[in-house]
Formats: structure tokens, C-alpha cells, sequence
């Protein structure tokens, strides 16, 4: 695990805050207003966060051919044991982005699979999920922590917030890791605005 601080640290955090404190109001002028829409659960669980992370990829099961899957995997190696469900993910998905550090050689299995490997060094300490459509939005972000014993660690939260979701994106696509989900380029067609 590098030591460089991700780029998610500080959300992570204010999410911990807002978790931690009985009455988050005095927290509401400091945190940006998108932080306290929709639900969110701060975990440090592995499991927690295996089985939500699990919960996101699968909600493309409910929503065939409309949803986007972005799965932020640290190393490109720790897709491994989990290829034959990204095979089934990517016979739904509008498209799946798989980023990772690339530790392994992977072949692109179907069109709507991409493997992002370019600029992802600052995101090898993330394990990220994002599954969005027009009906959902949902989100898994943590933060590798340094290892006790043999055991890793995490720290993170999963969400359904409309909000949290195109903030974590937006700062994806700030890294130059992504581009503009399509998504929403639609959506500004349908409410009549320009196309950036």
C-alpha cells in the first residue's frame, strides 16, 4: 500500500464525523449541504463493505442496459476471483469501467468493458463502486488503512445519495480518470440545456 493520502480522504472523513457525532448539527455550516442527502453507512468492516460492493454490481440486474458500473479495484489482480460475475455484469451493464493498477495483464472481455489503467497510482489506496442510472445511484468508497498483522483494513461508507454518487464521479472525472458519464449528458438533452 503507498502512503500518499487518497483523494478521497477528506469525504471519508466528514462522512465519519456526521456518523460519530449524536447531533451532526453544529457540523452543517463546516460540510457541504450534498453530504446529508440520502442514506448513507460509514463501516469498517471488509465483509460490510464485500457484501455492499457485491449489492451495487448486482443492482444492474434490476435496471438491464441503463446502468453504469465504475469499479475502482486498487490493483487489477484483485478482479481476479471475481471475473466470471463481471462477465455476467457486463451481458446487463450499459457499460463497466474496471480501474486498477496494473498488476496483471487483462484482456477486454466485451465492448462495454473498459480497463483503465492510465493515471490510477493515486487511487491504489481506494476501493471504489458506483453503480448509476436514472434511478440509481449508489456508492461504495473506502480507504485502505495501513495493516495490523496480516489483516488490511478499511474505513468507508456506501450510499444511495444522488448527490454523494456525481461527487465522487465529478472528482473522477477531475483526475482525468473518467470521462462525463453519458448519463448525464442525456439528461441535460432532455432538460432542453446545451450539450458541454
Amino acid at each position: 500500500m503507498s502512503e500518499a493520502i487518497s483523494p478521497f480522504h477528506d469525504l471519508i472523513l466528514d462522512i465519519q464525523q456526521l456518523r460519530d457525532h449524536r447531533d451532526p448539527a453544529p457540523l452543517f455550516g463546516r460540510l457541504d449541504g450534498d453530504l446529508l442527502s440520502g442514506e448513507y453507512h460509514f463501516t469498517s468492516s471488509e465483509a460490510t463493505l464485500t457484501f455492499m460492493s457485491r449489492c451495487i454490481e448486482n443492482a444492474c440486474f434490476a435496471d438491464a442496459g441503463r446502468c453504469t458500473l465504475y469499479s475502482v479495484f486498487r490493483r487489477l489482480s484483485l478482479l481476479e476471483p471475481h471475473l466470471d460475475h463481471y462477465h455476467k455484469l457486463a451481458r446487463v451493464a450499459r457499460s463497466i469501467y474496471v480501474i486498477g493498477v496494473p498488476d496483471v495483464k487483462l484482456e477486454r472481455w466485451a465492448p462495454n468493458v473498459h480497463l483503465i489503467t492510465e493515471g490510477v497510482q493515486k487511487l491504489g489506496n481506494n476501493w471504489v463502486t458506483i453503480n448509476i442510472s436514472r434511478d440509481i445511484h449508489m456508492t461504495l468508497l473506502a480507504e485502505e488503512l495501513p495493516p495490523e498483522g496480516k489483516q488490511p483494513r478499511y474505513v468507508g461508507f456506501y450510499t444511495d445519495s444522488r448527490a454523494l454518487t456525481r461527487r465522487v464521479i465529478r472528482q473522477l472525472v477531475e483526475m482525468s480518470i473518467i470521462r462525463q458519464p453519458e448519463l448525464f449528458n442525456e439528461e441535460q438533452l432532455e432538460a432542453g440545456q446545451p450539450q458541454p
